[in-house]
């Protein structure tokens, strides 16, 4: 799976009103993929206390209390999904 087609149909989502950076949205993108925050900061060559820093202000700017409830809540609604992401990169 390629992270910046998702990264585009992310970040121009006509719900994405949340000003968060790309490399904000490239971290959620990757924990969605099924990568940790170890492969994420290998991925984006970034040390790992990076990768944490941005999960801190994304978990701030979005209100949620946990990195997964971030996740969970980027599912539910809709705003990116993986499968569709896949769909895609197909074409």
């Amino acid at each position: 799976m390629n992270p910046h087609l998702i990264l585009t149909s992310f970040a121009y989502h006509p719900h994405a009103q949340f000003h968060l950076s790309h490399r904000q949205v490239l971290i959620i993108i990757l924990a969605l993929c099924g990568y940790t925050p170890q492969e994420a900061a290998g991925k984006m060559n970034l040390t790992l206390e990076t990768v944490y820093t941005y999960r801190r202000r994304i978990m701030k700017r979005l209100g949620f209390e946990t990195f997964e409830g971030v996740l969970g809540w980027i599912m539910h609604e809709r705003v990116l999904t993986v499968e569709k992401a896949q769909e895609d990169e197909k074409k």
